[in-house]
């Protein structure tokens, strides 16, 4: 309307209709026009645009919390141990004498020079245990949100000889990358237990996935979370956010979809084909408290053997996911 009444002002300058419509456009916009930050419907317009996709994982994250989101996607410290040595180093190799080593990786991150690279770190951490000649390795993915698919995929490669590792496949179902094992596979030959929960995701998935489907590893636990989409992250400018939005999703080798659709949601998780599940008789269904006193304890201990840490009151909560694993690499190790 009132770009209307402006055109007419400007075309018919005397026409006394003309002014009246721009007299009245001119009192509506003084007395009752509200005023619309810019930036408030900029926000506004882009999150609604996202939720119309009807994908939960594509969102806008406002410029205020920009920052909080880049801070994650790059995380600290994601290769941990079992314990820490009195010199605060992480330990990798579980207590016992069947030389068991534990890998626990909390994200998948990727850094240019290589600091806090989740890949390099894992090699780094097999290295260790290979000098330690394991006869067994737990990789442990619980509570893994994801991160880096280069990461996942490097990581699978220093475990699979060949094949396939990973497929992204567009909107469509037509294949747009697919991912192999160079053949340089540095390190085999100790049989693997993969620990998940529903709360594993993503790259973890990946990496659960492709060693499950080349019997590389059995995998224990509960089923996986079922993200497996590709997000592309576009920075919308310093005042205006960043855009995320799934371009592709992941398929592993056996040629399932990992990623759980909205229609998935509802249906029988034990018929599910989405997501990682665990093997036959590996199954172990873990409830919300029983996982936080595991956590509990699991931070207290790490927080304990650093230097001038406080010893943990009160007996371990058991870990039953991480027993039933040593189980079975124990039952392979005696063969």
């Amino acid at each position: 309307m009132v770009i209307f009444s402006l055109v007419c002002y400007q075309k018919v300058p005397g026409s006394r209709y003309s002014r009246v419509l721009a007299d009245a456009m001119d009192r509506v916009t003084r007395r009752f026009y509200l005023p619309v930050d810019e930036l408030n419907l900029f926000e506004g317009g882009m999150s609604g645009m996202i939720k119309r996709l009807g994908d939960e994982h594509s969102i806008y994250i406002k410029a205020a919390k920009k920052q909080a989101f880049e801070e994650d996607l790059n995380q600290p410290d994601t290769i941990v141990g079992g314990s820490r040595s009195p010199d605060g180093q992480w330990d990798f190799l579980l207590s016992g004498d069947l030389r068991i080593g534990y890998i626990r990786i909390s994200g998948f991150a990727e850094t240019e020079q290589g600091e806090n690279n989740t890949a390099a770190d894992f090699r780094a951490a097999l290295e260790q245990l290979r000098k330690e000649k394991i006869r067994g390795l737990v990789l442990d993915l619980r509570d893994n949100r994801g991160g880096s698919l280069k990461a996942a995929v490097d990581i699978c490669d220093m475990l699979v000889p060949k094949g396939e590792i990973v497929t992204t496949r567009g909107r469509d179902g037509q294949i747009l990358r697919a991912f192999h094992a160079s053949g340089k596979a540095s390190f085999a030959g100790f049989p693997i237990a993969v620990l998940i929960n529903r709360k594993s995701a993503s790259a973890s998935e990946i990496v659960a996935a492709c060693l499950q489907d080349h019997d590389l590893a059995i995998v224990v636990g509960e089923r996986s979370y079922g993200k497996g989409t590709v997000q592309e992250v576009v920075d919308m400018g310093h005042a205006f956010g960043v855009m995320k939005l799934t371009i592709a999703t992941y398929w592993r080798p056996s040629g399932q979809n990992i990623n759980r659709s909205k229609e998935d949601v509802k249906s029988d998780v034990k018929k599910a084909t989405w997501g990682v599940s665990p093997n036959e008789g590996y199954d172990v269904r873990v409830e919300d408290d029983e996982r936080d006193r595991l956590l509990s304890w699991q931070r207290e201990s790490e927080l304990a053997a650093l230097p001038g840490g406080k010893s943990t009151a009160g007996d371990p909560t058991p870990d039953r996911v991480l027993l039933k694993a040593v189980g079975y690499l124990e039952s392979k190790a005696k063969k």
